[in-house]
């Protein structure tokens, strides 16, 4: 068993790589099902309005069963286009998440740099004081101790 080195810089940037493929192939997909999902809940909505307005037309001939073909043909685009819908929103959300991960490293820097210059500026403007604070320690504890040694002398 070779024994590997689990934070290479190589390692990372080939697991990235295929992170932020898998990331795109999940978008790509996602989104192209969305887009098919929608023309196929629009294809059966439309079929809605023409069942209605053939449903008036055959029941006067009294052809129930074009009705019932036409009512159900429409509501079964509807139904699978909702289908499609929701698997394309679950691809594309993963592939969101899955994008969001591989640029995380990216992501961190970018607000790092955002937030580094503020931050130096807090730290420089804060070191006085607690280097005062600190001085004030250190002096009440080494008085402490000389106290406690001149204690300890007298007994």
């Amino acid at each position: 068993m070779e024994n590997e080195k689990l934070l290479s810089e190589e390692r990372y940037q080939r697991n990235n790589k295929k992170v932020k493929g898998i990331g795109k192939i999940l978008l790509i997909v996602g989104i192209i099902t969305l887009v098919v999902s929608f023309i196929i809940l629009i294809l059966g909505l439309m079929g809605f309005g023409d069942t209605i307005v053939s449903g008036t037309q055959y029941s006067e001939t009294g052809n129930i069963n074009k009705i019932a073909k036409g009512a159900f043909g429409s509501f079964g685009l509807v139904a699978l286009g909702g289908f499609i819908n929701t698997i394309g929103f679950t691809l594309t959300i993963a592939g969101g998440i899955t994008m969001l991960v591989a640029h995380r490293r990216e992501i961190t820097a970018y607000t790092t740099q955002q937030v580094m210059p503020v931050a130096k500026e807090g730290i420089e403007q804060i070191t006085p004081t607690v280097a005062n604070a600190a001085g004030s320690i250190a002096k009440d504890i080494t008085k402490g101790i000389q106290e406690g040694k001149k204690e300890a002398e007298n007994k």
